[in-house]
């Protein structure tokens, strides 16, 4: 029996996010991550998958959507959203804190939940230098 591969194409990476394994949900995460703006077709999937049960998918998912830059302002609901879980993962807190910074000033209103991000140690400098990076005229 062969391994079950991950998609090379948007549309299927799109469809593998909502797969049953996990490994393989995140992979796709990774694979659109990779791809950079040309994925931005697939920022609701994206933002869909940052309530994902699995962190690395989170994380993952976020570190995706924060490669789409600017046009990433079309999730942010979702990224304030998953930010305001005061029980999420430090290392999605991170991702979350840096697809805010690539939003730039679009993502003011992050800026509290990144303030109490700041209180987090292995979040501090990621959320500051967020709040830097929405900031800075």
């Amino acid at each position: 029996m062969q391994a079950p591969r991950v998609p090379s194409d948007l549309a299927g990476l799109t469809r593998t996010l909502t797969d049953p394994d996990p490994v393989l949900r995140g992979m796709a995460a990774l694979a659109l991550r990779d791809m950079g703006p040309a994925a931005a077709p697939a920022l609701p999937a994206l933002a869909a998958a940052l309530r994902d049960p699995d962190t690395g998918v989170r994380m993952t998912a976020a570190d995706a959507i924060a490669r789409q830059g600017k046009a990433a302002v079309s999730v942010l609901d979702a990224l304030l959203t998953a930010a305001r879980n005061p029980q999420e993962h430090v290392h999605v807190q991170r991702s979350l804190a840096l697809a805010f910074a690539a939003i730039g000033p679009a993502a003011a209103p992050a800026i509290p939940i990144l303030h109490q991000m700041e209180a987090v140690p292995r979040v501090r400098f990621t959320a500051a230098t967020a709040i830097r990076r929405i900031t800075e005229k």
